[in-house]
């Protein structure tokens, strides 16, 4: 048992002004302590205590391993199981892991039996009592989360550590601190909270580091404080929790208050509301309003606050007290833990339902894996520099450098990483890289481009390799996977000493020949059943209607259908299931069909299973000799007698996986003009100035500059501006002026070639023949005429 602590930073004043309205006190608490067995320590004061520390507060102790808090003047004792059956059902278990992978799960623990039970967060109901089954280590849970790991971390208020367990109940150590328990660190550990980059958020009530929210990295190690011993008035922590894109709220019982913290800073920045007196879970409703469970008090029951901290009301039915945890269902309602279960009430404070009795609930966590990434694809021309545009323009031949950044925008971390280009091909093959929620990492690629290139990038992360899927079945012939030549079984001996695990196996065989083989996948030694007999079948008929068993067990068993699922098989790459079938005399008469299960990593046998029924089909459930890590369903079929032998392939796969796509685009330098007069021929007399105006445009892709000459003319040509820069697809006047010579006569012509040329390709230009003429206007001169008679 662990050693208990005097809670001295804990003034019992406050208790007696928790108390006054329910019960009068010989005297001022803090003033004097009964003695050791006193009985007049009244039982409402005995629950506080026992909620404050964790431990079962007694005036007489229960057991020798119980210890007497001198702060208290009680006895503090470790809280005893109840005789609620423990065992999982892998069948709500599958129920449970396809809810948290789709609405997401309620995670909420039972401190009495040291377990996380889940619920669903559309309803409110129980769906596994055992999804974290119960484990020795844990002293007392109060609030389970999801990791950035994508694992379940549990504060443990007595056990002052924060333990890890996998999603399939398994317990993986102590998370917080780094190392083990630490109390100057942790001390009477409650609620906890994960911030946007996965550093965790542990309140700490106790002990040297008293008052404060303790900050870990997600390898649990000890950071500092986020928020700050006492900081605010902060006295003895329950919760500390996020409105996002708005503060951190933390309730203390002491202090009485909802105190608000800065975002980012964790700096106190004013308190939301005043409580009487026992705030412990809080929560964000829909409409933006804070909810609290209040353990006790004048305010006893779920407190109802606006954003602002304004009163809006106390829920409190009728036979319900010791508020713990509160959570908003969708339909407006609450659930909320006691230490007598976990129950559905309205606003109006009316008990709705009773969701699970004589269980000691604690704080209600929404808990619903999100991996999600971003991918943002650049492409510049430095080597190993991210430029900041995802298109340029290059000549052609050039080397440019593409970035890939992926951010993590999910809630868990994310391990293996693929990334795929649609011009480069794989960059990335199953890279090992730690991408927690909010980080980023980038990868550069050089490439030579040659002609323009639009190209898409695909990356897909992964958390880590934890679970098998059976990608393939076969008929199988044993010789072909044992590689000795020889079936592979075990001897008798090697049978004899097997562990039976009491699984339940139920055989059926219908008029279609068809064989069925289920298990109930239970992973412990049944008690009272050395021998691993099992109690009897899955189903509760072995004879399916219409014949058809396949839609029977779907209908019933939809979240399993027809697979086996390896529980733990540890890290090889590929594995086979082979089952064979055997019709063997059986001594009390007729036949027995013998089935083995054999397991193979690749060509080495790992471990044998077997079991016999009756040939002519019913049911007969027996142990399963060394029959670990099998738990599902699978169909095996034959046209006739007994079926072929199977294999069953099954790859490690991602838990969690997330995709992104983007694009770049390099585009080939193109330089290319246009050059339009407006008018190509225009005349004048002798000695006049004739004005042309010609239209340049860049018909390239980037900015260039067009110089302007003039060649083959003989008569003088004057250009004013002779340089144009251009921008795509700009146009600008050109004006090319010509002088028609004084001594030119009627009819004279001269051309002039006008050329605008490029200066940013090569041999790029456009000509635009301009021709001028001359016109020598006649006079006509009228004399008189003189007529003689």
């Amino acid at each position: 048992m662990k050693s208990k602590k005097t809670i001295a930073n804990i003034t019992l004043i406050t208790f007696f002004v928790l108390l006054v309205t329910a019960l009068t006190l010989p005297s001022a608490l803090s003033a004097a302590h009964a003695s050791e067995n006193n009985s007049d320590i009244p039982s409402e004061q005995l629950t506080l205590i026992s909620e404050i520390t964790g431990y079962r507060a007694v005036l007489t102790p229960l057991s020798e391993e119980c210890t007497y808090d001198s702060g208290f003047e009680v006895h503090l004792c470790e809280e005893s199981g109840s005789d609620i059956t423990m065992i999982p059902n892998p069948l709500a278990r599958a129920q449970a892991l396809q809810t948290l992978n789709s609405t997401g799960l309620l995670l909420i623990p039972d401190s009495t039996n040291d377990r996380i039970m889940a619920f669903d967060p559309l309803t409110g109901d129980l769906i596994d009592s055992n999804f974290v089954p119960s484990n020795p280590v844990v002293g007392t849970g109060v609030h389970a989360i999801l990791s950035v790991n994508a694992t379940i971390l549990l504060s443990d208020q007595t056990g002052d550590v924060v333990h890890e367990f996998d999603l399939d109940g398994n317990y993986l150590g102590i998370f917080a601190p780094a190392g083990g328990a630490n109390t100057d660190i942790l001390d009477n550990i409650r609620g906890m909270a994960l911030q946007p980059d996965g550093t965790l958020l542990v309140t700490v009530a106790a002990g040297p580091n008293a008052n404060a929210i303790a900050a870990f990295d997600t390898s649990g190690n000890y950071l500092g404080n986020f928020i700050s011993n006492g900081s605010g008035g902060l006295n003895s922590p329950f919760d500390v929790y996020q409105r996002p894109g708005v503060d951190w709220l933390v309730g203390g019982i002491e202090s009485d208050l909802i105190h608000r913290y800065h975002l980012d800073s964790g700096a106190f920045l004013a308190n939301l509301a005043a409580i009487d007196s026992f705030p412990e879970q809080i929560y964000q409703a829909a409409n933006s309003n804070v909810l609290v469970a209040n353990f006790s008090g004048t305010q006893q029951g779920v407190v109802e606050f606006t954003a602002a901290g304004e009163l809006v009301g106390v829920y409190n039915p009728a036979d319900i007290t010791g508020y713990r945890g509160v959570y908003e269902l969708p339909n407006g309602n609450l659930l909320t833990t006691t230490g007598a279960g976990v129950h559905e009430i309205d606003r109006s404070g009316n008990l709705v339902q009773t969701k699970i009795s004589d269980i000691s609930g604690r704080f209600i966590e929404y808990v619903a894996p999100n991996p999600q990434i971003e991918l943002t694809k650049t492409v510049g021309l430095t080597p190993g520099i991210c430029a900041d545009t995802n298109e340029i323009i290059v000549t052609a031949g050039s080397e440019v450098t593409y970035c890939y950044t992926v951010e993590n925008t999910g809630n868990i971390a994310l391990s293996i990483h693929d990334l795929v280009d649609s011009e480069l091909g794989v960059l990335l093959d199953t890279f090992n890289y730690f991408l927690a929620p909010g980080a980023s990492v980038f990868l550069t690629q050089e490439a030579t481009i040659n002609v323009t290139t639009v190209n898409t990038a695909t990356w897909t992360a992964n958390s880590e390799l934890s679970d098998y899927a059976a990608d393939d079945t076969i008929p199988f012939n044993w010789e072909d996977i044992s590689g000795t030549g020889t079936p592979v079984t075990l001897s008798d001996d090697q049978v004899s000493n097997a562990i039976p695990l009491g699984f339940d196996f139920n055989y059926y065989e219908d008029d279609y020949n068809e064989i069925f083989i289920s298990s109930n996948g239970f992973l412990t030694v049944l008690p009272g059943q050395p021998n691993g007999c099992c109690t009897g079948g899955l189903l509760p008929d072995p004879t399916p209607p219409n014949g058809t068993i396949a839609g029977w067990w779907e209908d019933l068993n939809p979240n399993l259908g027809g697979s086996i699922h390896f529980q733990t098989l540890g890290t090889a790459p590929d594995r086979y299931f082979i089952v064979q079938f055997t019709d063997i005399p059986h001594f009390g008469g007729g036949n027995l069909v013998t089935k083995q299960y054999k397991l193979f990593e690749g060509s080495n046998f790992i471990e044998m299973h077997y079991q016999s029924a009756p040939s002519d089909g019913g049911t007969h459930s027996a142990g399963i000799e060394n029959a670990t890590g099998i738990s599902g369903v699978q169909y095996y079929r034959g046209t006739e007698g007994l079926p072929t032998p199977l294999a069953v392939r099954y790859s490690r796969v991602p838990l969690y996986s997330a995709s992104a796509s983007d694009s770049a685009t390099v585009n080939i330098m193109v330089f290319d003009l246009e050059l339009t007069p407006t008018d190509a021929a225009l005349s004048g007399e002798p000695g006049d100035t004739v004005g042309y105006t010609l239209t340049l445009t860049n018909l390239g892709n980037v900015i260039d500059i067009f110089e302007i000459t003039f060649q083959a003319n003989e008569w003088d040509v004057l250009l004013p501006l002779n340089s144009f820069e251009l921008a795509v697809g700009e146009s600008v006047d050109v004006s090319v002026h010509v002088t028609i010579p004084a001594n030119a006569t009627d009819g004279d012509t001269d051309t002039v070639t006008i050329t605008a040329t490029s200066t940013g390709g090569t041999d790029v230009s456009a000509n635009a023949l301009l021709t001028t003429t001359a016109e020598v206007e006649e006079f006509f001169i009228y004399l008189p005429v003189a007529l003689k008679n």
